[in-house]
């Protein structure tokens, strides 16, 4: 045993290197005796431990500094430009995810998030739209990921000097989630409210019951709807927990996703998912389906009934700032424009039937002024027409038949929407807009 005793004052700083010099010898002597008590083995001597502190002492003495360089700068912001905050966004698609990469990329290529900033920057409001949101905020949907990822670089947005606009531009920004099934609309309204609390995505998150069906249709259903304002729906049984899948009543654990698949089509449910249905355990998934009715409305009434519900919304937290007196002497400022920015049709079947009933009418509306929530049957004037159809649009094939398809496309073609990407499960559509329309 060889012991070193070394008496030095206290090393500063600087002297650092030296230290890890001497410990390295120490190493290397006591690797030393450890081969020598070892020399009958073939097991080749171990010098790592040696090595690495030599290596360390002959680094720079910098260690401090690199610690600094792997740290964010103190001063780093969210990415301000409207380039910074989608690139952001399509940084963070999961490009292994074959399904649904190819359509966030295509939403990407085509500037979904900057040209949704350029409008904000106009201040105008800008609206996001999820028909078949089922609880909101899905893990096993990727758009909702970017969609959320957008409104929270949003909501770090400062307002800028140059601002005219008592409100910041996040103060624009809508997500509308629409949702028929009331136990799925129940819990909905709880992770909205969750997600205001926190203030993570900001305030404009809107709930809606209501299903929505196709906007050209002359069947008994269609003709029900007009007359009743609903619809018959299929949903599953209230004791199956919409975000777990455990269902009360019997104690069954089910998939998570087992209520994502109510729709206005029970068929769909018995053919379509019976399989799966098959592997959970249950051989007849009439057992845990309900018939109920709910509100509904076509996808242009739906859009009078999302500009309402902000209008009213925005004003509600927005009072004038000025005196009654001052009010009288100063005209209104002109009424914000409206714009339905983009739209996610996820219906369990439906998709492909509310695409080919669409109509074909302009794209933005200017509202007079804020006015109550205008019901599902006085909704479908000119005006909520002129908010369809919106710059972007996602819809699910994945359950739509090859009839029902070519139906869709050609409907898209005929509305301008001549750029459409086709992925395994889902199509999204671009509608085509002059670069000098400013609406």
């Amino acid at each position: 045993i060889i012991m070193v005793r070394i008496q030095r004052p206290k090393p500063q700083l600087g002297s650092v290197r030296n230290l890890l010099v001497v410990a390295a010898a120490v190493a290397l002597i006591l690797v030393g005796i450890t081969n020598n008590n070892h020399n009958n083995t073939n097991e080749p001597p171990s010098t790592s431990a040696a090595t690495s502190l030599l290596s360390l002492a002959a680094a720079p003495s910098s260690s401090a500094t690199t610690a600094r360089q792997q740290q964010p700068p103190p001063n780093s912001k969210p990415p301000s430009s409207s380039s910074d905050r989608q690139d952001a966004v399509c940084r963070g698609i999961n490009r292994k995810d074959v399904d649904s990469a190819p359509i966030l990329q295509s939403l990407c290529d085509h500037d979904l998030w900057q040209s949704a900033d350029d409008r904000l920057h106009r201040r105008e409001h800008v609206h996001f739209v999820q028909i078949g949101a089922h609880t909101g905020f899905e893990k096993n949907d990727p758009m909702a990921q970017s969609l959320s990822r957008y409104f929270q670089l949003v909501q770090q947005q400062q307002p800028h000097d140059d601002d005219h606009d008592d409100h910041p531009m996040r103060d624009y920004l809508h997500w509308h989630f629409v949702e028929p099934s009331p136990p799925n609309f129940q819990v909905l309204q709880q992770h909205l409210q969750r997600q205001t609390n926190r203030t993570l995505l900001g305030p404009n998150l809107y709930a809606h019951n209501l299903a929505i069906v196709p906007s050209s249709s002359s069947s008994e259903e269609e003709t029900n709807r007009r007359h009743n304002r609903t619809v018959t729906f299929y949903t599953l049984r209230a004791s199956i927990d919409p975000v777990t899948g455990r269902d009360r009543a019997t104690g069954q654990q089910l998939p998570f996703w087992v209520t994502q698949v109510s729709s206005l089509d029970q068929d769909h449910i018995l053919t379509k998912h019976r399989r799966q249905f098959a592997r959970m355990g249950v051989p007849d998934p009439s057992v845990l389906i309900r018939e109920i009715a709910v509100p509904a409305a076509t996808v242009t009434e739906l859009m009078q009934i999302l500009v309402d519900t902000t209008v009213n919304s925005h004003h509600q937290r927005s009072p004038a700032k000025q005196s009654p007196q001052q009010s009288r002497q100063q005209p209104a400022p002109p009424p914000k424009k409206h714009h339905i920015h983009f739209v996610l049709i996820d219906t369990e079947g439906y998709d492909c039937k509310i695409i080919a009933g669409m109509p074909l009418p302009n794209q933005t509306v200017t509202p007079a002024a804020a006015q109550p929530q205008q019901s599902v049957s006085s909704s479908s004037s000119s005006s909520s027409s002129s908010l369809w159809p919106p710059s972007y649009l996602l819809y699910e094939t994945m359950h739509c038949d090859e009839a029902s398809q070519r139906l869709a496309l050609g409907a898209l073609q005929k509305t301008g929407y001549h750029n459409i990407t086709r992925a395994p499960k889902d199509n999204v559509a671009i509608l085509e807009e002059d670069d000098d329309d400013d609406k």
